[in-house]
């Protein structure tokens, strides 16, 4: 086939809008981010022209002091998927990672979704940690009610003293943000903290972490918040003190980032038993 790789151009991102309009049944974060490559130097965006014709589209970032080369936004066109460039992509994605000296490579991808596994497990990637993600739109009939006294805000100079000191909840010492997973330590705190409010949870029934932040999409606003907790009761009460948080913030959407082993919680939790979406993420990753 006759194509090309090069670097992305700022007259590129239309053809990858359009590329995407039918990725994740139309709702494709990657028109909201993929300006912000063009201008942040910790970005390597890559473009595979076929013919002229932008078909393909991924991103390097160098995220955690430049240990990690993160993989992200890996899209090929409808019309040319199935023919190796996904591969190809992904492969000088690596070769770049190399190149620039990064330590370790990492992605994540969706459990549901075979393709980006089978990469990732090509490039001699492994499974590191896993996640579960829900989306939920909520009425204001809800009406559940479940004890969150002992949550609080924390200021983001004691989040690390946290994470350090329960070291369980954190078994790859990561903190998975939005659809970035960051090392734990104390610039990618402060970075999270940017957007972000932390909080803790010190009760009877155990401890745990979470923060959320506003996030704009296509759609409209959501409260996007992560969850890392010790017993299936944190969660729950982690869960309640949010779902306050959006409505304080005039939010009907969130998107709640959790452990997989609390996905039984759903079926207690009234309001969540029907939930607009939800899927598992994987964390791949390759020391280079």
């Amino acid at each position: 086939m006759d194509f090309v790789t090069r670097r992305l151009l700022k007259s590129d991102i239309p053809a990858i809008i359009e590329l995407t309009k039918k990725t994740w049944g139309g709702h494709d974060h990657l028109p909201l981010i993929i300006g912000s490559w063009l201008t942040n130097r910790q970005c390597h965006p890559m473009v595979l022209e076929l013919k002229g014709e932008v078909v393909a589209v991924a991103n390097l970032k160098a995220i955690d002091n430049e240990l990690t080369g993160w993989m992200e936004g890996l899209r090929v066109h409808p019309k040319v998927r199935e023919k190796g460039l996904a591969k190809y992509m992904t492969n000088q994605i690596v070769e770049t990672a190399s190149e620039i000296g990064f330590k370790r490579i990492r992605l994540v991808t969706a459990t549901e979704n075979p393709a980006p596994r089978k990469l990732a497990l090509s490039v001699g990637m492994n499974i590191i940690d896993k996640y579960s993600i829900f989306w939920k739109r909520y009425g204001r009939g809800i009406k559940w009610i479940k004890d969150d006294e002992s949550i609080s805000r924390i200021d983001r100079s004691l989040v690390l003293g946290f994470i350090k000191s329960n070291p369980e909840l954190f078994p790859t010492n990561s903190l998975v943000h939005h659809w970035d997973v960051f090392e734990a330590n104390q610039e990618n705190i402060s970075l999270i903290s940017e957007e972000a409010t932390f909080f803790i949870s010190n009760s009877v029934h155990g401890r745990g972490l979470s923060w959320g932040f506003k996030h704009d999409t296509r759609q409209g606003s959501e409260w996007c918040f992560s969850v890392y907790a010790s017993s299936p009761d944190v969660f729950e009460s982690t869960l309640h003190f949010h779902l306050k948080q959006a409505r304080e913030h005039d939010l009907k959407d969130m998107l709640c980032i959790h452990q997989p082993e609390f996905n039984e919680s759903y079926s207690k939790v009234k309001w969540l038993k029907r939930r607009g979406h939800e899927i598992g993420l994987l964390l791949f990753e390759r020391v280079l």
